[in-house]
């Protein structure tokens, strides 16, 4: 994924500081010609994460979102909020979803006891790690093998046409990706399992809000991946269409 930093806004007004404190929350939302894909479901998890944070979201925000997309043809913005200030970081970016990751598996040690939700040192850790590791995504797993999440992304093993997916609780967040897949996969009928997986089970693929579907491992796209990858492209579309924010 190509990219450039392009705005940087704290409480609504331009602003150069760009660190943001080690506990908060946040969404990341591809903008698709000037405008948001999947608002209500950005909308909705903000909703509930900062009130998990002790905190709330304030609607009347999206006029101020609205406008920062409005300056991007193709690109994405990060929603963070904190107890008391939020963040819009935007960037223009392509996404080349066939350009293959280079990964690895790594176990997860708990920062802190505290939900999937709110980050606590995560997102630098991660930097830092993949750095480390020269590698583009970890791929999070516990000490009993099984799977957890990618560092930008959710996990998913789809085998003989089943999706496989760890459930989305306790260490696991159900990214709008992720929700995006199961949601397509359940309208054109494809089996879905929200169950432990581990490791060795192979077929990984990961979602994020601004990939679609992207392979991880050595394998084929049969027939039922091909159908799930353009009915996401619909999906996504749809949501462009409509785009309207309540």
């Amino acid at each position: 994924m190509q990219s450039k930093s392009y705005l940087v806004l704290k409480n609504g007004v331009p602003s150069q500081e760009e660190s943001i404190p080690e506990h908060h929350v946040f969404t990341t939302i591809r903008v698709y010609m000037g405008k948001v894909l999947l608002w209500d479901w950005h909308e909705e998890r903000l909703i509930h994460d900062t009130k998990v944070l002790g905190t709330s979201w304030v609607h009347s925000r999206i006029e101020i979102i609205k406008d920062v997309a409005q300056k991007l043809q193709m690109g994405a913005l990060r929603i963070t909020c904190t107890v008391d200030a939020w963040w819009i970081h935007a960037w223009e970016t392509s996404i080349n979803e066939s350009k293959p990751l280079h990964t690895c598996w790594v176990e997860w040690e708990h920062l802190a006891p505290i939900s999937a939700c709110v980050k606590h040192g995560y997102r630098s850790f991660s930097r830092q790690l993949t750095k480390e590791k020269k590698v583009d995504v970890l791929l999070w797993k516990n000490t009993k093998e099984e799977v957890l999440e990618a560092s930008f992304g959710n996990l998913f093993s789809i085998v003989d046409g089943c999706i496989y997916t760890p459930p989305a609780q306790g260490d696991i967040l159900d990214g709008i990706g992720r929700r995006t897949v199961l949601h397509v996969a359940k309208k054109i009928g494809m089996d879905i399992k929200e169950t432990p997986v581990f490791v060795r089970q192979g077929g990984w693929w990961m979602t994020s809000a601004l990939r679609g579907l992207q392979r991880l491992d050595i394998s084929t796209d049969d027939d039922c991946i091909v159908i799930l990858r353009e009915e996401i492209e619909r999906f996504l579309l749809s949501s462009f269409v409509r785009n309207e924010y309540k």
